[in-house]
């Protein structure tokens, strides 16, 4: 769905812009990560609305996304997925946070584990940042870790164990290096 939207609104603009435009394969690019990250925001909004947990959501949204720059973590290859993971944790974490209300400091403990660990995780074909900086990552991580136990909001707290849960790579040989 979000590849046939992509390549649609992608021929509109170039058929009509296309001086303008660079090539026809960045501009879908570039339409599809837009429409990759913005769906799930989107979707979210709409239901934090519906079920009156705007702040919830909110708190949601901008720890998994401030924790997931700098970890970095699983990537679905497909975007629909993608789309469909990241509205599913998210609408999680904010609905059924209260669940771990009474353990957010293990949990949170955990979670910095995870990040000590696995951050940052999956990044070498997302990033231009040199392998050499990375551990910048992992402590950035690890700091927002760290804030989300002083801040003690279970939401946060769930939102970023997902996140971190999201870091391990059972198979890290497999990543492919493309930029030294």
């Amino acid at each position: 769905m979000i590849e046939h939207l992509s390549f649609e609104v992608a021929s509109f603009l170039k058929k009509h812009y296309e001086r303008e435009l660079p090539s026809f394969a960045k501009v879908k690019f570039t339409i599809k990560v837009l429409i990759t990250n913005t769906l799930p925001i989107l979707f979210l909004l709409i239901l934090s609305n519906y079920f009156g947990q705007r702040r919830d959501y909110l708190l949601a949204i901008i720890s998994f996304a401030l924790l997931r720059k700098f970890s970095g973590g699983y990537h679905s290859k497909n975007a629909d997925t993608c789309v469909l993971i990241t509205t599913s944790t998210l609408f999680i974490a904010s609905n059924f946070s209260y669940v771990i209300s009474g353990f957010s400091t293990i949990i949170t403990l955990f979670s910095i584990v995870l990040c000590v660990c696995f951050a940052p995780s999956r990044i070498l074909k997302k990033t231009r940042v040199k392998e050499k900086y990375h551990y910048i990552f992992k402590i950035l991580s690890v700091i927002i870790v760290i804030l989300s136990l002083i801040i003690d909001n279970s939401t946060i707290t769930l939102a970023i164990f997902i996140q971190s849960l999201l870091l391990i790579n059972v198979n890290p040989k497999k990543e492919v290096k493309i930029l030294e």
